[in-house]
């Protein structure tokens, strides 16, 4: 017996050891059931209402303006003063720029001179005596001198910016043709004093005659040349470029300014064969520049493809008499594609698939129930039932991860924004 109770003890030590493994593993599956019971899963529901879904196609533009005005020099010469600059809005009549009027006054001053003396010299031609007619004559050819000089150092000036092709054909024709007039004129004051000088009075008075003809004529063109001095806005709006600075010679060639009008603005779209079709002049759309919905209406839709990209220009207008926009935004026009009314929508992260089917939990009595379901338009945010959910059910739209068929839930319904 005292050999048996050795052995005795060591499988009443191993019995009591199984026990004690069962009923631990016994206690640990319980709590386990007791906590997926007991703690439910925090998920966002809403209610599944009935509203309007539209399904809209989205095109990405730039706005610009609706109208450009070019604003261009009519003489050439040195800037004074830039009196605005770019974004800046205008009124028409505005003062945009003026032009440095030194050497115009020369020009003028020496056309009155020139034209002073013809005149002496046909009233000398007329009534006068030869000897005082010769002695007008002569200055007269001393002024037509100094005047024919004077045009061919403009020539000569102008010669270069033509070469530098800074100025246009049309205007270096005008330097062209005052240099030969001024060489006309010296020829016919030279021609006169050389006619009178032999006496011969009647041909005289004719040249006379015509000397103060053109010398009238210079005259009235460089007075004329004062009004455009100073360059005046056209028209009312933005400036939205201005080419040139103060101190630097201004040309013909480039518009100084252009003036827009952005009260009114496009956005030009660039859309494909398939989409152009659904443009219509005079239809209504929306807009978005800037975070900002506003109202657009289709203005213009191209007949035809841009050579390069094979794709159709399509321009919407939108009112800015704000001016809260800009030109060169980025802008999106919505066209509507499909619409449903008064029919079941719910959150479109609500919706997910399992082999082709779709499905939603929805939950009843704090517990999820896997449903399946048939969809119908779908946009960004929202999706249509089209069967599956009634009006009012609570279904899960966040936290569809974490649960499955029957998971206890702790239900936090999510305001609509």
């Amino acid at each position: 017996m005292k050999k048996l109770a050795p052995a005795l003890f060591i499988c009443m030590a191993i019995i009591l050891s199984s026990c004690g493994a069962s009923n631990t593993e016994t206690s640990s599956n319980t709590e386990t059931v007791a906590t997926t019971e007991d703690r439910p899963i925090a998920v966002s529901v809403q209610n599944v209402k009935s509203g309007n879904i539209v399904k809209a196609n989205t095109f990405s533009g730039r706005t610009k303006s609706s109208g450009d005005t070019s604003v261009t020099a009519e003489t050439v010469g040195k800037i004074q003063k830039v009196h605005v600059s770019t974004g800046q809005r205008v009124q028409k009549g505005d003062v945009l720029l003026t032009i440095d009027a030194t050497d115009l006054n020369k020009s003028i001053e020496q056309a009155k001179v020139s034209l002073e003396t013809a005149q002496r010299s046909y009233e000398s031609a007329i009534g006068g005596s030869v000897s005082s007619q010769i002695n007008q004559l002569e200055n007269a050819v001393t002024n037509a001198q100094i005047g024919y000089d004077e045009a061919k150092r403009n020539y000569d000036m102008y010669k270069e910016l033509y070469d530098a092709e800074t100025i246009t054909e049309d205007q270096f024709k005008k330097i062209e043709l005052a240099l030969l007039q001024s060489e006309q004129g010296l020829q016919a004051a030279q021609s006169t004093l050389d006619i009178t000088k032999n006496q011969v009075i009647p041909e005289s008075q004719k040249l006379a005659k015509q000397n103060v003809s053109q010398a009238q004529v210079a005259y009235d063109t460089a007075k004329s040349n004062l009004s455009k001095l100073i360059i005046t806005a056209p028209v009312s709006g933005t400036i939205t470029t201005s080419n040139f600075k103060d101190g630097e010679m201004i040309a013909q060639s480039a518009p100084a300014f252009v003036i827009s009008n952005l009260g009114t603005l496009k956005v030009e779209l660039q859309v494909t064969e398939t989409d152009v079709i659904k443009f219509k002049v005079g239809n209504s759309l929306a807009v978005t520049i800037s975070d900002t919905d506003v109202k657009g209406t289709v203005a213009e839709v191209s007949k035809v493809p841009n050579t390069q990209t094979g794709l159709y220009t399509v321009d919407i207008t939108v009112d800015n008499s704000n001016n809260k926009f800009l030109a060169g935004m980025a802008a999106e026009a919505k066209l509507i594609d499909k619409q449903s009314n008064e029919t079941l929508i719910i959150a479109r992260n609500a919706i997910f698939e399992e082999d082709g089917q779709k499905y939603v939990y929805v939950c009843k009595d704090n517990h999820a129930v896997k449903t399946a379901v048939e969809t119908g338009l779908t946009n960004v945010d929202t999706v249509e039932i089209t069967s599956g959910i009634n009006s009012g059910d609570s279904v899960v739209i966040e936290g569809l991860s974490l649960i499955e068929d029957g998971t206890f839930l702790y239900p936090v319904e999510k305001k609509e924004a």
